[in-house]
C-alpha cells in the first residue's frame, strides 16, 4: 500500500507542476506584461540582463548579454522579481 501511494503522490506532484506552469504560461500570455524582444532584468543573485526570445506553455526563454540561452520554467518566471527596460518615446 505504501508503495501505490509514493507513485501517486509521485504522479500527482508531477501533474500538478505542470499544471502550474501551463497556467502561468498563459497569464503571462494573456496579460502581456512582456513581449517577445523586450529586454528584461530579473533580480536574483547578480541579476541577470537579457532579451525575451520565446514565451510558451511551459518556460520563458532568455538571450543574455553574454549570449547565453536561458529558459525560466513560467512558474518560477512569476514568482521573481523582475522589470522590463522601458524605451522612451520620441
Amino acid at each position: 500500500m505504501t508503495s501505490i501511494f509514493t507513485i501517486i503522490g509521485v504522479a500527482f506532484f508531477a501533474q500538478w507542476s505542470h499544471q502550474s506552469n501551463i497556467t502561468a504560461g498563459v497569464i503571462i500570455f494573456l496579460t502581456s506584461p512582456l513581449k517577445i524582444g523586450d529586454q528584461i532584468r530579473i533580480y536574483e543573485g547578480e541579476g541577470i540582463h537579457g532579451a525575451i526570445t520565446g514565451i510558451g506553455l511551459f518556460f520563458t526563454t532568455i538571450i543574455t548579454e553574454e549570449n547565453q540561452r536561458l529558459m525560466l520554467t513560467n512558474t518560477a518566471f512569476m514568482q521573481k522579481l523582475w522589470s522590463v527596460k522601458i524605451s522612451t518615446l520620441k
